[in-house]
């Protein structure tokens, strides 16, 4: 049995290389207990309830971490834009949905954070984006 439970190291180990995404690893340390149970001497059912039971603790204890590693958002060109000053290039107005600036040679549509008008050629910082418009304060 204990060739069994090496195999499955190896077999887990691998699947979780080749996937970076934490589905296996879990088992490969399930596996590793169980090999040490087997080692030590413990029968087939002893060594399945090693696997199961480190597999779960190594699962529950790690969860918190994975999720947190997922989370993680990359910040996109778009995102970088964020607290940049810029010059308005069109009076906004969020009722009359008009206000725009440039920005590296872009055009942007462009709302006021308070919802109050703000003149053109104001200069302004790029607090938000929100879909395809920059939201912006004075």
């Amino acid at each position: 049995m204990g060739f069994v439970w090496f195999i499955g190291i190896i077999i887990f180990a691998i699947l979780e290389a080749a996937t970076f995404q934490f589905v296996s690893i879990w088992f490969a340390g399930g596996a590793l207990g169980a090999l040490i149970a087997f080692l030590l001497g413990a029968g087939p059912t002893v060594q399945v309830l090693v696997f199961a039971l480190v597999s779960a603790v190594l699962l529950v204890l790690s969860r918190p971490l994975v999720k947190k590693m997922r989370r993680q958002k990359e910040p996109t060109n778009a995102d970088r834009l964020i607290g940049q000053k810029v010059l308005l290039t069109e009076e906004v107005n969020n009722d009359l949905s008009t206000g725009k600036l440039t920005v590296n040679d872009v055009v942007w549509s462009v709302k006021s954070e308070d919802g109050q008008p703000i003149e053109k050629g104001t200069m302004v910082t790029i607090k938000a984006i929100s879909g395809v418009k920059l939201i912006v304060a004075k």
